[in-house]
């Protein structure tokens, strides 16, 4: 009976901070790797119990798959199970579902090491905890990149990438229902070459954001997005962006069924075609036309891959989670649309390595973020939560309400203008395409009011500047918004 009461209480306490938290939880580890990088996923059921794999590195062309749970809110985590039977290849890029009945579902890429021999594995779990022995579900060799969802159906759909010539690539995919495994489909679009995230909307469709390959040289590959329709038809391919992509994009749906995509990509590019700056785009469906917003314009192409991610939260307010590069740091961003414009919180800063793989889950009132880092020269998988909340009570949090600068392109001077609304130790800074400050304004408190600044297209010395590209950041706290401004002469 006492140790019931100790679980108890310990389970209130848990509840309890999570409950009363105001801001983004203190990082909770999941799992703690000696060297080399994981491929984390997690899932929340229905009890609220928190699932997680990962790829754990042992030698270069050795890894397991690992599995362990939470039933506090990932405070504490069950000892970490080999679910992949292997004690002498690569298994890596794990996927975790769970379905109406209680039972998880993993699929996993094998045999990574010797990529002519890898395929495609699957293993499950039942109620009772008992890991079935995983079975190969890709026939052809050169088979990785695994993708696996579930519609509202509990039909499991897992998709791969399969090499079947050089330089020839299809994405098959299989169905699991009633236990049995389907025959071998392919994705009809022949000009796909790679396998990202994929959602299933209310009316039960999947909906697809992917590569299309447009030219063999550099840059490669532009997003496009499509669908597959609850009674199996597939659409045509719709394009979203004429610029090349770096890193994966996330897809999710807000309350509506709408698609919203965030994606990395080249935006701006010097006259011998070298990138000069990327950018993170939000891109969505308004149920006539697809519509596109600049998050974040940053000098420089030092962004790495698998760095963002998007959900929703039980208001049908967007949040976005993302690593940024910039004054010689790794900064840990979380974006929200507060009044029209969006805003960047800074949530957590590493020098060395920073904040990769991340992956955003709205549950139960709360939001969960997973992603992978590094201290010490150890990877680490965290989980931090957010108690979701209306945007007008989060709006008198952020202390800036606008950012101006006027006249843009600049001739001979222009004016910052921006707006707090309470106060805030306030920084202006100027990045140039390489990514470095060029000038700075010194940070200085301020009360709530508004304010000008006036720059002449000089940097830190006095000099003036080069005609180009821009971009001006206001920092005001912990919060960053910023805008583009060109100098023309």
């Amino acid at each position: 009976m006492k140790t019931v009461k100790i679980i108890i209480l310990t389970l209130l306490l848990c509840v309890s901070s999570l409950i009363n938290a105001q801001e983004w939880s203190p990082p909770r580890v999941v799992s703690i790797v000696p060297h080399g990088h994981i491929d984390p996923d997690f899932y929340i059921d229905n009890n609220h119990v928190i699932h997680n794999v990962w790829s754990h590195r042992f030698e270069d062309n050795y890894r397991r798959i690992y599995y362990s749970k939470s039933f506090d809110y990932g405070h504490t985590w069950s000892s970490p199970k080999n679910i992949s039977q292997n004690n002498s290849l690569w298994a890596g890029n794990p996927h975790i579902i769970g379905d109406s009945q209680g039972q998880l579902h993993v699929t996993y890429d094998f045999n990574l090491g010797v990529p002519e021999n890898s395929h495609v594995r699957y293993t499950s779990c039942n109620e009772d905890g008992i890991w079935n022995p995983s079975d190969t579900i890709s026939e052809q060799p050169w088979s990785r990149w695994n993708r696996l969802l579930i519609d509202q159906n509990d039909k499991i759909y897992c998709f791969w990438l399969h090499n079947f010539a050089p330089f020839e690539r299809e994405v098959p995919y299989k169905i699991f229902e009633n236990g049995i495994w389907s025959e071998r489909f392919i994705t009809p679009y022949p000009e796909i070459k790679g396998c990202t995230p994929v959602v299933v909307d209310p009316n039960n469709n999947l909906l697809f954001t992917n590569y299309k390959l447009v030219d063999v040289g550099y840059p490669c590959s532009i997003l496009v997005y499509y669908t597959l329709s609850a009674d199996g038809m597939w659409s045509e391919l719709t394009q979203l962006s004429e610029n090349s992509l770096f890193g994966f994009p996330d897809i999710t749906v807000d309350a509506q069924g709408k698609p919203h995509i965030i994606r990395g990509e080249i935006t701006k590019r010097d006259e011998f075609n070298i990138p000069t700056h990327e950018g993170t785009i939000h891109q969505y469906y308004n149920g006539s036309a697809w519509k596109e917003d600049l998050l974040v314009e940053i000098p420089g192409t030092n962004l790495p891959t698998f760095q963002t991610a998007i959900a929703f939260d039980k208001y049908n307010q967007p949040h976005i989670i993302q690593m940024e590069y910039r004054d010689n740091s790794n900064f840990h961003m979380h974006y929200q649309l507060i009044n029209n414009q969006w805003i960047g919180t800074e949530i957590n800063e590493n020098e060395s390595y920073g904040f990769i793989y991340n992956k955003l889950i709205s549950h139960n009132g709360y939001l969960y973020l997973e992603y992978l880092t590094s201290v010490n020269g150890n990877g680490r998988i965290m989980l931090r939560t957010l108690e979701e909340k209306p945007i007008a009570t989060m709006e008198h949090k952020v202390p800036m309400t606008s950012l101006q600068v006027s006249p843009n392109p600049l001739e001979t001077q222009s004016t910052i203008d921006y707006s707090l609304q309470q106060a805030a130790t306030v920084t202006v800074k100027v990045y140039n395409t390489k990514g470095d400050c060029v000038k700075i304004w010194s940070p200085r408190q301020q009360s709530a009011g508004s304010y000008q600044l006036t720059w002449n297209g000089t940097d830190h010395n006095g000099n003036r500047l080069p005609k180009g590209i821009y971009v001006v950041s206001l920092h005001a706290g912990k919060y960053l918004t910023s805008k583009k401004v060109v100098i023309s002469n």
